[in-house]
């Protein structure tokens, strides 16, 4: 038979771990939100410098375009799961907090994100004018 100050305390540690465990999470699926569309734009950009350098690239150029506009549209989804993944981290946090005792110690602001929508936005931008400068270049010269 268990004690209850003792179930008490298995209730305690379990709840400790869940939080523990609760901000590792929130933490992976934040950095991993920002880390996407800033390695993608920085992927584009150097892959677009080097290829608008080489004239020797001239045949591959749409396809190098439109799998810019594909990888934006993947990175895009993936921050929508790494995005969805933080609220519901952030709204067990809240959950348990109170069980423990903690304030309340995080919130979810979505504007915060916007950012990064925006900057994968932008890499898409520029695979976009880049595939239709092509494209142009292909059909009309």
């Amino acid at each position: 038979m268990v004690d209850t100050a003792d179930a008490d305390s298995l209730d305690t540690t379990a709840l400790l771990k869940q939080y523990e465990l609760l901000h590792v999470t929130m933490r992976h699926h934040i950095v991993r939100y920002w880390s996407l569309p800033v390695g993608y734009v920085s992927g584009v950009t150097l892959v677009l410098s080097r290829v608008a350098c080489n004239k020797e690239s001239a045949g591959i150029e749409s396809i190098i375009g439109f799998a810019i506009v594909v990888l934006g549209f993947i990175i895009y989804f993936c921050m929508s799961g790494n995005h969805e993944g933080t609220r519901r981290a952030i709204e067990n946090i809240q959950r348990v907090e109170p069980s423990l005792g903690i304030s309340d110690t995080v919130a979810y602001k979505s504007a915060h994100y916007i950012p990064f929508i925006v900057l994968n936005g932008f890499g898409i931008c520029m695979g976009l004018v880049f595939l239709s400068h092509r494209l142009h270049q292909l059909l009309f010269s």
